[in-house]
């Protein structure tokens, strides 16, 4: 058993906020110095706030200072704080919602009172916006209903029927869609974030049907301009690539497309987190193809489950040690660490023979997941403990949850 009080423990605190970066200024400091940054507004340029009282505008303020990192999994560097805060200037229910999830983050065991008020406001502000809906894509509106979703992810609570109804209205289920409307890089990051959270397997216990909205819009970018956008998602922290094969993950190619795929080039701790999802990937998928076909061992060749899950935890545990190097403290890829070790923890088999095992991804959750206290990561947690203490290798944590009417979102 690894010992609690270990050098590289030390630094670890149970608030949110040692997950955040340590100072404004240094936020100031990244973003002057990084290409993806250019888009940093400072305080005194930002755009006027007008029609909010003080107390509004200064939740706004504090939650593109602090509560913005914790919602994706790239890089402070990025732009994502300031588009939001712009974006929100624009949109009465992203505005309310934004606040609504920054102070249920401040103290997810008993959030303050004003936030119901600001949450009912979001919602019924969205709902009203979209019955009125007269085939305008509005950016603030559909980002509003993504973060409505969030906050409801956040709880535990079934939010799938939020983000189904959002993409009927849009027309972006399976019954319709215009391949522009999948494609609009100026609705991009809405489009794209609906369709990883759409992703299977990225959600359990879900009361909705996947609509396959990741695939869609991977086809829509190479139909219209002949290729299908590189590089890493925001959200995720994840290369688009790797989502693609997660995309397949119930077909009988997925494992060998996980095992085959190239890897692309990033930081330390980015690298990291990509080997986790890619095994993690293997895994899963093994577990689901078990279920519907009865399948009970890979094919010849593959590696053992024990031998993918020694490699999962020694990229989540590298992962989780780099927290402690300043040169990747603009890193957001700890933010990402929930999927793979929910993957590497339902291995119950392996796991009761291997408690070393499970005391390093306990350790690793302890340590580098800023979402510990939120009713989501409880639920997860008690589901996982429950499966390992009743020895049950067939443990399906999608039919736990949807059995306790609970869908858990492992993004």
């Amino acid at each position: 058993m690894l010992d609690d009080a270990s050098p590289r423990d030390l630094e670890h605190t149970s608030s949110w906020a040692s997950f955040l970066p340590n100072t404004q200024s240094s936020l100031v400091k990244d973003a002057s110095t990084s290409a993806t940054g250019a888009g940093y507004v400072s305080p005194s340029s930002e755009p006027n706030d007008a029609g909010h009282d003080d107390e509004s505008r200064h939740l706004l303020n504090e939650f593109t200072k602090t509560t913005v990192y914790l919602l994706y999994s790239t890089s402070t560097r990025d732009t994502l704080r300031t588009h939001l805060y712009n974006l929100a200037q624009q949109s009465e229910p992203l505005y309310n919602v934004l606040i609504a999830i920054h102070l249920y983050t401040s103290n997810p065991e008993n959030p303050p009172p004003q936030f119901e008020e600001y949450y009912d406001r979001s919602l019924r502000m969205f709902r009203d916006q979209l019955a009125r809906y007269d085939g305008t894509l509005n950016e603030g509106l559909m980002s509003a209903g993504i973060f409505i979703c969030t906050l409801n992810l956040f709880q535990a609570n079934p939010w799938s029927a939020h983000l189904k109804h959002m993409l009927q209205v849009y027309g972006f289920d399976a019954s319709g869609g215009q391949l522009g409307r999948f494609a609009d890089m100026k609705l991009r990051f809405p489009v794209e974030v609906m369709a990883v959270m759409d992703l299977p397997t990225f959600v359990r216990g879900r009361q909705t049907t996947t609509l396959g909205i990741w695939t869609r819009f991977r086809g829509a970018q190479q139909a219209l301009h002949g290729r299908k956008e590189s590089g890493v998602e925001l959200v995720s922290g994840i290369p688009r690539s790797l989502l693609d094969i997660f995309a397949t993950i119930e077909d009988e190619s997925a494992e060998a497309a996980f095992l085959s795929w190239p890897g692309e080039v990033g930081e330390v701790p980015q690298c990291h987190l990509w080997e986790a999802y890619r095994l993690a990937g293997v895994l899963v998928g093994r577990r689901l193809r078990r279920k519907q076909h009865d399948e009970t061992h890979s094919g010849s060749g593959s590696p053992t489950a024990e031998t993918l899950l020694a490699r999962l935890v020694a990229a989540l545990d590298a992962l989780c040690d780099t927290r402690l190097r300043p040169e990747y403290s603009h890193l957001l890829a700890l933010n990402a660490t929930l999927y793979p070790c929910t993957a590497a923890r339902q291995e119950i088999a392996t796991l009761r023979g291997r408690p070393g095992w499970v005391d390093q991804l306990r350790r690793i959750l302890r340590l580098c997941e800023p979402y510990g206290k939120t009713a989501n990561a409880k639920t997860v947690d008690k589901m996982l403990n429950e499966a390992l203490e009743g020895g049950d290798d067939d443990f399906d944590i999608d039919e736990v949850a949807k059995k306790r009417g609970v869908e858990i979102s492992l993004l």
